[in-house]
């Protein structure tokens, strides 16, 4: 019903060239006409034949293909194809890739592509370039208590980098990379527990730097090695 209802929009605009090329052929054929008989009466034969070409090749021509093509595509979207029938869209947040998995690029926004083209060809899979990870740890302090440390983690793919989207492309399940940043926080909650004990009010930036700076020191290069980069870190308490 949508591709209906965009193909009843196309209409109006149809009929406005129509009526623009009947009323433009109007004009040009009673002038042609008259031309035609100045002929017969043996003037004006070259300036005929330059007005007949400027007429054709400027104005009629390109009018009648845009008529045409015009028509057709409303067929084609009234028959429910779409607007885009000859070509093939591939959406934002997607990676292009050849049948053996090897990447080409990664879109940032729509992009189309004729269909007899060989990058229409290319598969196209979804890919989110950034997630915000979350972990609850519970370090014990010196005193000794529990601690409930709440840890976010910002991180995203170095989408601009191919050889670092391709690792990502290589990982077990990369439409969910983001278990794998879950998976090296538990790592860093249970190796740096009491690093974590330390950190004891959210509210004061410094311990944030601090926090962002531990999570960075011991992540950045293992998750670069996936083709991913930290954003940001920060903790709560709970």
């Amino acid at each position: 019903m949508k591709r209906l209802l965009n193909g009843l929009v196309e209409v109006p605009a149809l009929v406005v060239i129509c009526a623009a090329a009947v009323w433009l052929c109007s004009k040009v054929f009673p002038c042609m006409t008259h031309l035609s008989a100045r002929v017969d009466q043996g003037e004006g034969e070259w300036m005929v034949v330059v007005l007949f070409l400027v007429l054709m090749f400027v104005v009629v021509v390109p009018l009648l293909l845009t008529i045409i093509v015009s028509g057709v595509m409303a067929v084609f979207i009234l028959c429910g194809a779409g607007p885009h029938f000859l070509l093939r869209k591939f959406a934002a947040g997607s990676v292009l890739m050849t049948d053996n998995s090897r990447v080409v690029r990664y879109l940032g926004e729509d992009e189309y592509s004729w269909r007899w083209s060989p990058e229409a060809k290319l598969a196209c899979e979804p890919l989110r370039s950034q997630q915000t990870v979350s972990l609850t740890a519970r370090p014990i302090t010196a005193n000794p208590k529990v601690r409930e440390l709440g840890m976010y983690l910002s991180v995203r793919v170095k989408t601009e980098d191919q050889q670092a989207l391709q690792r990502v492309i290589d990982l077990d399940r990369p439409d969910n990379w983001g278990s794998l940043v879950s998976s090296e926080l538990y790592d860093l909650a249970e190796s740096c527990s009491t690093e974590l004990a330390e950190f004891s009010n959210p509210l004061r930036p410094e311990q944030q730097v601090r926090f962002n700076q531990l999570v960075c020191q011991k992540l950045g290069d293992r998750l670069s090695c996936c083709g991913l980069q930290i954003l940001e870190a920060s903790f709560t308490l709970n």
